[in-house]
């Protein structure tokens, strides 16, 4: 070199150019100075047999002082590293993974279950499976959060049936104190009786187009959901809030590290030898006092000069600042959510009843109930630490939120706090899940959604509108001097009612799945539909029984059902009751109705309707 300093390299390779770091600013400007080389001036040194040029678009690293530290990866894919991750798992010998099998097939059919982000497959609804560990005698095994039994056998497995449900279901294998090991989803496909796996989810598609709602539930089965509207439900609180807090608490735990703070500008009063800093105000204090004015331009000073002081000017640190003001309040906004989970679904699980065709929420809540009181008691441990603690009051102010957004670590706690917090399902669908209802439900309420498009068709001089509430939804169409309405579990109490048009049973609180009422004129009719998840021929039989009780029981002020028929998916099992002619004979009878096939409404309700 030609100021004869010693040229440092970094020991990141042998390829490409590199900055010179022992040429300091001062140096560099000598050195071109001087009439350096062009390779020194531009502080780049040429890899063994380069030219000494900078490739096009090569990029030049700046030296870290400790080697190649300061050098980032490339990055890769979220795809690459799930790949990674199962290419991993499938080389793992098979006592390090699970296994599933049907308890009817045996070992011999069975599967190895692969860890998240993969999907297992194989599972169906209503069907016992084995799930096996070569340690599943020292782990637990969690299906959505309800514990699975062990076998006596050796080596011990799991038994897992699932319910009348279709779709992904969480499962988390955990040391006994509550460790994670592994984490899996597991799709559980419906009864191919029934339906196919692909008809299924199309009615469960045409459903949430409809109303996410209708699709919310309890099951295990979950569903991506996504973040518009306001709808607003406790699973929905509860799903975000496991999702998103433990990411809100790992953020928190960092800003106590690095907590922001503002300068706060102070007035004191400060003796002579205290002060450091002096404004106009201290000046004009100042020119009050005779001893300091004589001190000041005379330089004489006096026995009481000693005591005196200056209103002077004072800057401190504070971490009560904007920023922590809004982290604050959203810190108190999550506390809140995770206390009145702990009532509100304490409540629902207290009025739940006892049933053979919805999984059950006891088993899982005490699991759900110690997440929100954990989280409560760490957002309170926080809340009582620094920077928090510092903050005299929690507000949301703009000063606060341009703070935040300027902060990786603040940003990201507002953004997984705001995600816990926020409503809504509609829109495309993100790494969010909620709980859907059984598979029977889905079908129920499918058979709503499309009933209604086709009532909506059939009578389209009508002006309909959707009406009613998440529990009783309707849609009702208004003419001149007609009205036809079509409800979702309407009930029929057990008392007779005193107003005209009102529903009501000869017996018991009857509650079936649709019905449809008109009104023309003067005359009221309406007409009975249960939707029953079966076609074999015993369970249609079956469930007839429904449609007896509801044709000899439900009444609309004096009126009986035009007729109370069954809508089943598939056709088939008992072929006599599918005909027009039995139905309009005996007034009860089954109509398949499914989505792969034109729906036809039945020949009563179109003449009911009066299509």
């Amino acid at each position: 070199m030609a100021d004869g300093r010693r040229r440092a390299r970094l020991p990141c390779g042998d390829q490409g150019p590199r900055w010179d770091s022992a040429l300091r600013p001062g140096a560099r400007r000598r050195h071109r100075r001087k009439g350096g080389s062009e390779a020194a001036r531009r502080r780049l040194t040429p890899h063994p047999g380069g030219d000494g040029r900078l490739p096009r678009r090569a990029k030049a690293t700046r030296p870290s002082g400790l080697g190649c530290q300061g050098r980032r990866a490339s990055p890769r894919s979220r795809v690459h590293r799930q790949r990674a991750l199962l290419a991993m798992m499938r080389g793992q010998s098979p006592e390090h993974c699970l296994r599933a099998w049907a308890l009817d097939s045996g070992p011999s059919a069975g599967w190895e279950l692969l860890p998240a982000p993969a999907t297992n497959a194989g599972f169906r609804e209503h069907t016992a499976f084995a799930i096996a560990h070569a340690q599943a005698d020292r782990l637990i095994l969690l299906v959505d959060d309800e514990p699975l039994d062990r076998t006596p056998d050796s080596p011990p497995t799991w038994i897992w049936r699932p319910g009348f449900y279709a779709g992904e279901v969480t499962a988390q294998l955990c040391q006994p104190d509550g460790t994670l090991v592994e984490h899996y989803l597991l799709d559980v496909s419906p009864d191919p009786a029934k339906s196919g796996r692909e008809v299924f989810r199309e009615m469960l598609e045409e459903v949430w187009e409809e109303d996410p709602l209708l699709v919310a539930g309890t099951e295990p089965a979950t569903r991506r959901i996504g973040s518009l509207d306001d709808t607003q439900d406790p699973f929905i609180e509860l799903a975000r809030l496991r999702r998103h807090a433990p990411d809100l608490l790992r953020a928190l735990r960092a800003i106590r590290a690095r907590p922001r703070q503002s300068l706060v500008r102070r007035r004191e009063s400060a003796p002579l030898h205290r002060v450091r800093f002096v404004d106009r105000r201290t000046a004009l204090a100042a020119a009050r006092n005779p001893e300091l004015v004589e001190f000041l331009t005379k330089g004489t000073s006096s026995v009481t000069l000693g005591r005196a002081t200056l209103d002077v000017p004072r800057v401190e640190e504070t971490l009560d600042c904007a920023a922590n003001r809004c982290l604050a309040a959203l810190v108190n906004g999550v506390a809140r959510r995770a206390g009145s989970l702990v009532t509100r679904l304490q409540a629902i699980v207290d009025a739940e009843r006892t049933s053979d065709t919805r999984s059950s929420l006891a088993v899982r809540w005490p699991i759900r109930r110690a997440f929100l009181e954990r989280l409560a008691e760490d957002l309170a441990r926080l809340k009582s630490q620094t920077p928090l603690a510092e903050v005299s009051r929690p507000e949301i102010s703009a000063s606060g939120l341009n703070a935040i957004s300027s902060d990786p670590l603040y940003a990201r706690a507002w953004g997984s706090g705001w995600k816990a917090l926020r409503t809504g399902l509609a829109g495309d669908p993100s790494e969010e899940r909620l709980w859907i209802s059984p598979s029977w439900e889905i079908y129920e309420r499918w058979c709503f959604v499309r009933l209604s498009k086709a009532l909506r068709e059939l009578k389209a001089e009508l002006a309909w509108e959707r009406t009613g509430e998440r529990s009783a939804p309707a849609w009702v169409g208004r003419g001149v001097d007609e009205q036809v309405e079509l409800l979702l579990q309407p009930t029929f109490n057990s008392q007779r009612p005193s107003a005209k048009g009102v529903f009501w049973s000869v017996s018991g609180r009857r509650i079936p799945d649709l019905v449809v009422r008109v009104r023309r004129g003067k005359r009221e009719s309406f007409l009975v539909l249960d939707a029953k998840y079966r076609c074999t021929r015993s369970a249609v039989l079956d469930a007839m029984t429904s449609a007896h009780v509801y044709q000899d029981s439900l009444r609309m002020a004096n009126r009986r059902p035009e007729a109370s028929l069954l809508l089943i998916p598939a056709g088939g099992g008992a072929p006599w009751l599918e005909e027009p002619a039995f139905q309009e004979n005996h007034r009860v009878g089954a109509v398949p109705f499914h989505l792969d096939r034109q729906v036809t409404l039945p020949a009563l309700l179109t003449k009911c309707v009066g299509g």
